[in-house]
């Protein structure tokens, strides 16, 4: 199992300050932050000696204000979306389902919950 380390990316101007906590001296930069794992990777590596796939990263961008905020609810609303589509798709299936079952056909099972009759007709689980 290869070892994860845990890199702190600090805005700093136009750029983010990489650093490794467990490995002071492996200190990087990157403009962003898509570039930051192979910048700090390589970074890592020369200074720990090992090869650059010989380890993971987990790179934590440190945050504060109210960029931190809005990023933690835009994540938070995210996710209770997909909890959402996933609990009306489930739902959804349930009720085509059911209706099927009863002798309804697939059009009117598609009129009733509001989709394609396509897409009824894909979910329908009773065939």
């Amino acid at each position: 199992m290869k070892t994860t380390y845990d890199v702190n990316a600090i805005r700093t101007g136009k750029w983010w300050a990489l650093e490794v906590p467990d490995v002071p001296r492996a200190m990087s930069q990157a403009r962003r932050l898509d570039q930051a794992d192979s910048m700090i990777r390589e970074a890592l590596a020369m200074v720990l000696d090992v090869p650059e796939d010989s380890f993971e990263l987990s790179i934590h961008p440190v945050l504060d204000g109210r960029i931190a905020t809005l990023v933690e609810e835009a994540n938070v609303a995210r996710n209770q979306a997909q909890d959402a589509r996933k609990r009306a798709t489930e739902r959804l299936t349930a009720a085509v389902n059911e209706a099927r079952r009863m002798g309804l056909p697939v059009r009117d099972v598609a009129e009733l919950t509001g989709v394609s009759y396509q897409y009824a007709a894909k979910i329908d689980n009773t065939k």
